[in-house]
């Protein structure tokens, strides 16, 4: 009996727990139903969500897929103004075709330009331009005779006529006071019309200053003084702000304003300045070794330097390319109009370094007066009392070493 209750115990309580367990796996399944709905529910409303709003589907794609979209609507935007540039090609040719509908510029073509010029213009603007032409052709064959009646004949016709090249002919002429007042008369017509610096016409009217001073005693230049005579031409008015950026223009300009004013301070300085740039390389691209070999040779002539204007005028003429730039040709017409060929060989010249500046620096300091020395100590506020003039020469020199190597 025992055995048989024990038996029945066991099968009830096995019959309970398989039925829990049932239970309990019918429960589990249909919690993971429910979640797997749940999911999906979920999917699908945000799916629902996207497809509604269209303006931010953009942030679907990735950076890349974005970058890549970009690039490509830049490079058709490229495509597109190149197409515009090809379609546009034939539209203006620069020197044929012209800004205005239906019209023609003329071609770039100096002599024909010119020539078309002539036969619009009347008669005496006709005679104007032949007459500057002819002067020129004559200047640059150094028949200076004929092309000062040339030019004199465009200013019967033209007074105020810019011709820049008949002060030079004047000058070289020996005709320095009226050379003097037709470069006063070009700067102010240049300056007024361009608004720009007349520096070559300022520095040759300083040049024919100095020249007619160097032909004067000291007598009567103290008697012009006194009877306000000076300045022998009259002064170019200056501009309110110069514009001038040519580094050689420049410091020649002020060497010849620093001689007249007699700051032989500055004009050491300057004169140093011009040496410098005039021996600095082999290379002249800039042209300013040239420029600055003519106009040291031009200032030294003005003040009556022969020997070393001969000097600077050998080496300008050296570097004188052969074109038809004005420029090139005045070292040779000086050399000429001074008679300085000789049979000295010019094609051999030594390279000059920097102990050359150093040693025209020198030179110059010691051939300053002493009154010129104190002025200028005492202008930069240096006390110069009881010390002899070798240590006042030797003062000044050590000033001009140090504005040299600023």
């Amino acid at each position: 009996m025992e055995y048989k209750l024990v038996y029945k115990m066991i099968y009830k309580y096995n019959h309970l727990f398989f039925v829990i367990h049932h239970s309990f796996y019918l429960f589990l399944l249909l919690i993971e139903f429910q979640c797997k709905e749940s999911r999906l529910t979920n999917s699908y409303s945000h799916g629902l969500e996207l497809f509604s709003k269209p303006r931010s589907i953009s942030k679907v794609y990735s950076s890349n897929e974005s970058k890549e979209g970009e690039v490509f609507a830049s490079k058709s935007e490229r495509r597109k103004e190149e197409k515009r540039r090809l379609e546009r090609k034939e539209d203006v040719v620069i020197g044929k075709t012209s800004a205005i509908p239906d019209e023609v510029d003329f071609e770039i073509d100096a002599s024909k330009t010119e020539a078309i010029l002539l036969e619009t213009n009347d008669l005496k603007e006709k005679e104007v331009i032949v007459q500057t032409n002819q002067g020129l052709d004559f200047f640059r064959m150094l028949q200076l005779e004929k092309a000062r009646k040339s030019f004199d004949r465009v200013y019967e016709l033209k007074e105020n006529a810019y011709i820049f090249q008949a002060g030079i002919t004047l000058f070289y002429l020996d005709e320095i006071e009226m050379a003097g007042n037709v470069f006063v008369k070009s700067g102010i017509t240049y300056e007024t019309k361009f608004g720009l610096d007349a520096t070559e016409e300022r520095i040759w009217r300083d040049i024919c200053e100095l020249t007619l001073l160097s032909r004067m005693t000291k007598k009567e230049i103290k008697l012009a003084n006194e009877n306000n005579a000076l300045p022998v031409i009259p002064v170019i008015p200056s501009l309110k702000k110069s514009l001038e950026t040519r580094k050689v223009l420049k410091l020649a300009y002020k060497l010849c304003r620093a001689s007249i004013q007699n700051n032989m301070f500055e004009v050491i300085s300057y004169r140093a300045k011009l040496f410098s740039i005039a021996i600095k390389g082999k290379l002249d691209t800039k042209r300013w070794k040239f420029h600055s070999w003519y106009f040291l040779g031009l200032h030294y002539d003005a003040i009556g330097n022969t020997e070393q204007s001969r000097f600077c005028m050998k080496r300008a003429m050296m570097l004188s390319q052969n074109d038809r730039d004005i420029m090139n040709l005045l070292p040779l017409l000086h050399m000429c109009r001074r008679d300085w060929f000789d049979d000295d060989d010019i094609t051999e010249q030594k390279e000059l370094q920097e102990e050359f500046v150093i040693h025209i620096l020198t030179k110059d300091s010691q051939s300053v007066k002493l009154a010129d020395i104190q002025q200028t100590l005492k202008s930069k506020g240096i006390k110069f009392y009881e010390k002899s003039k070798h240590d006042l020469q030797k003062r000044f020199l050590e000033l001009l070493l140090d504005e040299f190597y600023k």
